[in-house]
């Protein structure tokens, strides 16, 4: 016996050691967990970063080419102009080409190779049979219609930023929702341990009003219907306990689950209070998550709607460009160094020898014929934006609509809590002058054990209640300032 005595008490040191070891978290400290952990969360934040990454990649058309290029050549066509037999080359080119956001487009080549005809006419072969030739060319273009001066560019990085932005919002929309059902499991875990305790406490009332009628009925001043009832009255909170119990561990593993915790690891001791009402607003702010300064309130929905009906705005105005009449003016210049006989070498040396050059200017139209095509595909564009911006406009006021909803909510939560506070507080002083009267003689025990319920009913409804109001106040993640989501 005293064996055993020890050993529950060395149990109950260990555990207690154990326990103690394990540090309560508050909820930032649990969401900061929740973020380094779920998987979902670092994907959703990803993605960010990877609409980013591609608004960016979107100029890879203004990145300069570069390029090498080294060709033989053996053509044997016949006939041949100067009555070669077979025509040798060997010629060897650097390329540089750039477009810029203006829509022009530049340039340069340098090259230099050697030629051979075989067999060729006498009278030619001074000049054609063996020869080396080169040159730097300058080549530049610009479109004065179509793509006057870079308006094509300015509008696809529009496009293109507010479509990162979109996507941002959008997996900033479903990292908030994560964090939504994070902190609304923190708090049901919270509501379940206060409940179990609230649970123990209604237990161990009940099991002291059973003492004392189990006494009154043995002193024969209390029937058996009255010992039943309270026996009932205890059999009824065992129950309630169990319930309580099992959402507790429904809750836990909830908690397990968002932190993607391994069976082996101990689930984190949540600490906070459910009596410390927030602000409506005390989650509104910026897309940078600071405290809002001010400004009009909008859903991250109606945000993203509006993101939408601008990108259509601007690929109507692409569809136009696209299909406009196009006037190109372009100019080359380049110099031509020749030597018979000569190396390799020689066209290198003079590149920028410029006595007999090549130049040209061109001015080319290039028009798009009218048609059934070219106006569905215009009539397209322009319906779709303007049903995206009506879209827009349906969300934005259903936005403005939620918004006050939820302040209206908020505020009637408060006004509930209060009356159920109260309520509660008379109950409890009912419950206590009930068996202060019982204690007497002066009671029933129907009396007591009604106002017992009673209390007990109320004093949980209050507590669910602010678990209510904490849990619905995660709701405001889903509303940001419009100013400081600009």
């Amino acid at each position: 016996m005293v064996f055993r005595i020890v050993l529950a008490c060395a149990r109950l040191s260990i555990c207690f050691l154990i326990s103690g070891q394990v540090r309560a978290v508050g909820l930032p400290d649990f969401l900061s967990q929740v973020q380094s952990r779920h998987k979902g969360l670092r994907a959703f934040q990803l993605a960010k970063e990877i609409s980013e990454d591609k608004r960016v990649s979107g100029d890879m058309g203004l990145v300069p080419t570069l390029q090498l290029k080294a060709q033989s050549l053996r053509d044997e066509r016949a006939p041949s102009m100067n009555g070669a037999t077979a025509a040798l080359s060997t010629i060897y080119s650097l390329g540089f080409n750039q477009k810029f956001a203006t829509g022009t487009v530049f340039g340069m080549s340098v090259q230099t190779g050697s030629f051979e005809n075989q067999n060729i006419s006498p009278a030619f072969a001074s000049t054609f049979g063996n020869y080396v030739a080169g040159g730097l060319n300058f080549s530049v273009s610009q479109s004065l219609w179509k793509d006057a001066f870079g308006r094509a560019s300015r509008l696809r990085r529009s496009r293109e930023s507010l479509v990162s932005q979109v996507e941002i919002f959008t997996a900033e929309y479903q990292i908030r929702r994560v964090l939504i059902e994070a902190e609304r499991a923190y708090w049901d875990l919270i509501y379940s341990q206060e409940e179990l305790e609230l649970r123990r406490a209604n237990l161990a009332r009940a099991q002291k009003i059973e003492a004392w009628v189990a006494r009154r009925h043995s002193d024969g001043i209390a029937d058996q219907a009255d010992w039943l009832n309270a026996k009932a009255l205890v059999a009824s909170r065992r129950l309630q306990l169990l319930n309580s119990a099992d959402d507790f561990k429904a809750a836990q593993q909830k908690v397990k689950d968002l932190l993607e915790l391994s069976d082996s690891e101990a689930i984190p001791q949540v600490e906070g209070s459910l009596r410390q009402p927030r602000a409506a607003d005390f989650y509104i702010g910026g897309m940078d998550g600071l405290p809002r300064r001010g400004g009009t309130i909008a859903s991250l929905e109606a945000l993203n709607k509006r993101g939408e009906a601008q990108i259509k705005g601007i690929v109507a105005l692409e569809v136009e460009e696209g299909v406009k009449s196009d006037l190109v003016l372009a100019a080359s210049y380049g110099s031509n160094p020749y030597q018979a006989n000569g190396t390799l070498d020689y066209p290198l040396n003079n590149l920028v020898v410029f006595g007999k050059p090549t130049a040209a200017v061109s001015l080319a139209w290039v028009y798009l014929f009218d048609g059934e095509v070219k106006s569905a595909q215009q009539s397209q564009a322009r319906k779709e934006a303007l049903s995206s911006t009506l879209s827009s406009d349906r969300v934005a006021i259903e936005s403005a609509s939620q918004w006050k909803e939820y302040q209206r909510r908020h505020s009637e939560l408060s006004q509930k809590i209060l009356a159920a506070d109260e309520i509660s507080r008379l109950h409890r002083e009912r419950a206590k002058a009930e068996q202060d009267k019982f204690s007497k003689g002066r009671s029933i025990t129907q009396a007591v054990i009604t106002a017992e319920q009673d209390a007990a009913e109320a004093e949980t409804a209050v507590t669910k209640l602010k678990a209510e109001q904490r849990k619905f106040e995660t709701q405001g993640r889903l509303f940001v300032s419009l100013e400081e989501s600009k």
